[in-house]
Parts: structure tokens; sequence; C-alpha cells
């Protein structure tokens, strides 16, 4: 290589890798400061729940979530929803949604644990329901309370109010009563909105108008909207009749017309089944998902953990502790206090006494026995002041140690998947 090729060389490699680097420290900066973020919420989290701030700890899982995509975190939220707040059907929600973006087998297998375990749980205060929608071609939407029906069909026991609406259909509306831990199917048949009005001429043909327009000659039906709707029948060039139907949704009303004598006859049938709900199915055990032998051993393990962890930490237990002393010493000022009373009775006797003897010596004795019952009552009287002051003290110390004690569930930092940050804050009960 010549000494001109060399220089033309050197500021081309320099100038490759100002651009290379240019594009790399922004992508290394980005990437830091997602990590530096993300560790940021971690620790943010953590805090939360050893305060025992649930909703603020699943609002700040979210966020990273959001930073890392890790479906870790989803997994506590689940957790959380399902233990402390008693939730079981966001818990569920995003239980699912953990088992959607699990990556490895492990991960789906603990989804289907959890998952096992929540419906296990929800079937305590829910019931399932399933409703058929008839005729089937209706764009049916089932509302339960004014609320979407969710894909898995759990609904709280009690009464509700079902709904179903489709276009070109009259909205259904019912009360139904939902029996917890079972499954009851309706089938609810829908009313189109339109009625229908059927015309038929005997003797001869004749010409029909609905509001004025013309729609052929008898027999002829039109599909109206409901309502009153004028209805001319015409017969070379006779009126045979003229005046207001009454249309209603689902109904057809069909009119027979004589042209020899005019005579007319106006029935009302429906048409297709009558809206309606019937129960197809009542009160049979709720079905629930499929999980394979290893999500129903995790699911036996999260419940060991649950009961393991469920137990009152150290802290509490020293509040408890010092609200039962504060209960003994109170009780123990309280008798010296009506103790110390006692004895200022039996000094003031002595003393009337005292005033209304003349002997000397008896005088002398029970000048003496006052003096003393009347120390001894100021001695008790003491003792009694303290002992509240005590309590007192011992409750004010209990409430401090309990409102200021950790959250007695396990927090534990497992490593996370290649996507992660490097660690993953799971709550594990």
């Amino acid at each position: 290589m010549t000494r001109r090729a060399r220089v033309v060389l050197f500021p081309a490699v320099i100038l490759a890798t100002i651009i290379v680097c240019g594009f790399q420290f922004p992508a290394a900066a980005q990437t830091g400061q997602r990590s530096q973020d993300l560790y940021t919420l971690i620790e943010q989290a953590q805090a939360h729940v050893v305060a025992g701030r649930w909703q603020s700890a699943i609002t700040v899982y979210l966020d990273a979530w959001k930073v890392s995509r890790d479906p870790g975190y989803l997994y506590n939220i689940a957790v959380l929803y399902l233990v402390r707040l008693k939730d079981e059907a966001k818990a569920l929600d995003y239980a699912e949604k953990y088992s959607e973006q699990a990556r490895t087998d492990s991960e789906k297998l603990e989804a289907e644990g959890l998952i096992r375990r929540i419906r296990d749980s929800i079937k305590g205060t829910h019931g399932r329901i399933v409703v058929q929608v008839l005729p089937a071609r209706a764009q049916a939407v089932v509302y339960v309370d004014n609320r979407p029906l969710g894909e898995d069909n759990w609904v709280t026991a009690g009464v509700h109010t079902l709904g179903v609406q489709a276009p070109g259909y009259v909205p259904f509306s019912r009360e139904i009563e939902v029996v917890a831990g079972t499954e009851t199917s309706f089938s609810v048949q829908l009313k189109t909105v339109e009625g229908q009005v059927s015309v038929r001429c005997d003797g001869g043909p004749c010409k029909v108008l609905v509001d004025g327009d013309e729609i052929g000659q008898a027999p002829v039906s039109r599909a109206l909207s409901p309502g009153e709707h004028s209805v001319e029948i015409d017969a070379s060039g006779r009126q045979l009749f003229s005046d207001w139907v009454v249309i209603e949704s689902g109904m057809k009303s069909s009119l027979v017309v004589s042209v020899d004598s005019g005579r007319v006859e106006v029935t009302t049938e429906s048409i297709g089944a009558e809206s309606g709900i019937a129960v197809v199915e009542d009160e049979k055990p709720a079905t629930e998902s499929k999980a394979d032998d290893a999500g129903k051993q995790w699911a036996k393990q999260v419940d060991t953990q649950s009961a393991r962890t469920s137990k009152i930490g150290p802290q509490k237990a020293a509040a408890i502790s010092m609200w039962v002393l504060s209960g003994v010493v109170l009780g123990v000022g309280t008798g010296m206090y009506f103790l110390a009373q006692d004895k200022l009775d039996t000094a003031a006797l002595y003393y009337e006494t005292f005033l209304r003897t003349t002997k000397e010596n008896e005088r002398l004795w029970l000048y003496r026995e006052q003096k003393k019952l009347i120390g001894m009552a100021d001695t008790l009287s003491y003792v009694a002041y303290g002992s509240w002051g005590l309590s007192g003290a011992a409750l004010i110390t209990g409430l401090a140690l309990w409102f200021t004690a950790p959250a007695d569930s396990a927090v534990s930092v497992l490593p996370s998947g290649p996507g992660g940050p490097g660690a993953t804050v799971l709550v594990r009960w």
C-alpha cells in the first residue's frame, strides 16, 4: 500500500469509527436510562409492598411492566389483587395476561397454577352464567348490570340485571339470580324491532298504498317501523279501505279485504318466536379451565407458602404484648386506687371516734392509726397514678409498633428472563 493510499484510508477509518460510535452511544445511553428507571420502579414497588400499600404497588408494577415487558410484574399484580385486595375478577384478568406472555414452560405452568387458584377462590363468591341468544344470526352483546359480560362469564353472587342488545332487535332486560359456585345457562329470544303489514284481496285485484306510497298489487307485504301507518286499498278506482294501522315490534298485521262486499278483517300475529328468557341448565357446578398436574402442584405450593407467611410479624406481636401489658397495669392501678380510697374511709372513721372519745390513751392510738392509714392511702394513690401513666404509655407504644410494622408477606428477588434488567421483584405467598 502506498503512502498516499494510507493517508486517504486513515481519515476514512476515523470517520467510520465516529459514525458507528455515534449510533452506539445513544443506544447504550438509552439502555442504561431504561435499566435505571426500572430499578427505581422496583425499589418503589418493594417499598409499597413492605408498607402494605397494595394499590400503589400495583400501579408501580404496571409501570415496570410497560418499561420492561417482563411478564413477572403481571404475576405480581394478579397475586396482589387476589390475596390482598380480594378482587378475583381483576386477579384473573392479569393472571391470564401473564399466561399469554409467559416466555418459558415454567412460567406457563406457574400461570396455570395461579389461574386455577384464582378460579378456586372465585367460586366461593361468584357464579358463572352462559347466555345463548336467539336468533343465532343476531350480532348480540350481553350485559350484566349495564356492563359487558366478560369472556369467563363470572358474576358475583346475588341478583343482577341481564341485558341483551343487537342491531335490528328490541333490547332485552330481565333480572336473574346468580348462585356462588354454580353455572347457569340461559336462552334469550330477541324480538325484531320492525313489524310488518300484509294485505290480501279476495274476489279481484286491488292496489295497496302505505303512507301514501304504492307498494304493489295484493297479495303484498311490507316491513315497517313500529307506530301508526296509513293503509289504503283501492280496487278498480273504488276505495275499499283507508285507515291507520298500528304496527308493533315483531308483530305482523294482516288485512284480508273482500272486493265484492268491502268487508275487511284485521288480524295480528307474532313474527317468529316471542321474546323471552328460559333457564336451560340451573345450578350445575361451575366449570374451570384445564391445567395439568404440574399446575395443580404449583397451586398447592402457593397455598402452603400463603399459610406459612400469614403469621404475624415480630413487631406486631410486640404491639399486642404492649396492649396486654397496658390492660394488666390499668387493672392494677385501678385496684390500688380503690384500696387507697378504702384506707381513707377507715381513717375518717377513726377521726370521728377520736373526736368523741375523752380517754387520752385511746385518743393517742386513734391518732397514730389515722396517720398510718393516710400515709398508706397516699402511697397507694401514687402507685395507682403511676400505673395509669404506664398503661397509657404501653397503649401508645403498641399503636406505634402496630402501624409502623412491615407487611407480613415475604418479598423475594428472583432472576428475570433474558429481556429483564437483571432482577425482578416477585411477591410470593
